[in-house]
């Protein structure tokens, strides 16, 4: 109960807590468990979709008939039909909705159109709210079709209404702004002006109403170029309700077609206070850092330079420009390299791919020659001449050696 209280109150993260702690303690009576679980499936409404199946599967548990009333059990079957109107289960939402009582559930027909909405298909959920023409069911066609983008359509349905609906304040700036955004302005002066004047015949509409209408309908005629008709809506705002503000309007609407009556008009608006007008610049700049960066600047002071005590003024000193250090084999005439500020492994003259291993080509084992490529197998002995220049050259002489010198053992022996 205090769960519940809660939740009326519109305290629903309060009431959320008291369910589940009644839950978590596992209460016996399946009747309790139910109403808590159902409870909680409308404080979820559309978010939370496995929560509410959860919940949904504890509400409409076996053996509840005898534990909970006819209208308990019915509300519970409303929002089961509701959980898969959310889901968009066409199909399993008009059988539950089939099996809810009329007299009980008086909106089986919104339900199917909301579920006819949800799964895109927006003219059955249309023709569905247009079996009973009322004020709410036409609201929510216009609304059905304005999420699906047929604006011209939904102006129908709004302009379709009683008078005691259309000219209402919200569903009147609604066709106003419609109208608009369809480029049609004389229509909305129109209504503007069927507005103003239901409103002056309508008896129980109150003062602060009127005014609304009036001031908007002046609005609209001042943004479209109409100050006349403007300056209309406002004199009538005048007699109902005299501020400033109105008359300030007043005057602007005057002075675009008659400067005299602007200038009468002006004469009843209070006179300038001029010690209001009065504004401190330095006030204004020391608190110009509350809306971004300090825009104060600091007084500019020359700079003198420094005096030594001997001398008088400190000269500066002359910073030698440092030469410019060229490679030893620099030539002017060859332009350089662009490739010179690249790793190695990043130019295009390697022979070998990054990460792969590099082969080392071993100098003390002479290069293999493999022979002309794509030759016929007759043709090699015809361009093989190791054998022809062999025959042809005489073997060479050996050249004469001379005789070895008898060492010095030996000259002593001889």
């Amino acid at each position: 109960q205090l769960g519940y209280v809660m939740q009326r109150l519109g305290k629903e993260k309060e009431a959320q807590t008291v369910y589940n702690s009644v839950l978590k303690s596992k209460p016996s009576d399946i009747g309790l468990v139910a109403v808590a679980s159902n409870n909680l499936l409308t404080i979820n409404r559309d978010q939370n979709i496995f929560d509410s199946k959860k919940r949904l599967k504890a509400a409409t548990a076996e053996g509840l008939e005898l534990k909970l009333t006819s209208t308990q059990r019915n509300q519970i079957a409303r929002n089961q039909a509701l959980l898969a109107m959310f889901t968009a289960q066409v199909d399993l939402c008009k059988q539950l909705v089939q099996q809810l009582d009329s007299s009980i559930i008086p909106d089986k027909d919104l339900i199917i159109a909301g579920v006819l909405a949800k799964s895109g298909k927006y003219t059955d959920a249309v023709e569905q709210l247009e079996k009973d023409k009322s004020p709410t069911n036409l609201l929510i066609a216009a609304q059905v079709l304005l999420s699906a983008g047929e604006v011209k359509s939904a102006v129908e349905r709004l302009v379709s209404l009683p008078k005691e609906w259309k000219f209402r304040h919200g569903v009147l700036s609604t066709l106003v702004s419609l109208y608009l955004t369809l480029d049609n302005r004389p229509a909305a002066a129109n209504l503007l002006k069927e507005a103003t004047e239901f409103n002056m015949k309508k008896k129980t509409s109150t003062p602060a109403e009127m005014a609304i209408v009036w001031r908007k309908t002046a609005e609209f005629h001042l943004s479209s170029g109409e100050p006349a008709v403007a300056a209309q809506s406002l004199e009538e705002m005048l007699k109902v309700n005299s501020d400033l503000r109105t008359l300030a309007q007043l005057v602007l609407a005057y002075a675009k077609f008659d400067l005299n009556k602007a200038m009468q008009a002006a004469k009843k608006l209070p006179p300038f206070d001029e010690d209001s007008l009065s504004v401190d610049i330095n006030v204004l700049e020391e608190s110009a850092f509350t809306m971004g960066k300090n825009l104060k600047r600091a007084p500019i002071t020359p700079k003198t330079p420094k005096k030594d005590e001997g001398e008088g003024l400190v000269q500066k000193k002359n910073k030698k420009k440092k030469k410019k250090r060229l490679p030893k084999n620099y030539n002017p005439n060859v332009e350089p390299d662009p490739e010179r500020w690249l790793p190695r492994r990043e130019r295009t003259g390697l022979k070998y791919l990054p990460g792969q291993k590099r082969i080392r080509k071993d100098k003390r084992k002479g290069e293999k020659f493999t022979g002309a490529q794509g030759t016929a197998a007759g043709q090699s002995e015809t361009f093989d001449y190791s054998g022809k220049v062999g025959a042809s050259k005489e073997p060479a002489k050996a050249s004469p050696q001379p005789e070895a010198l008898p060492g010095p053992r030996q000259q002593k022996r001889g």
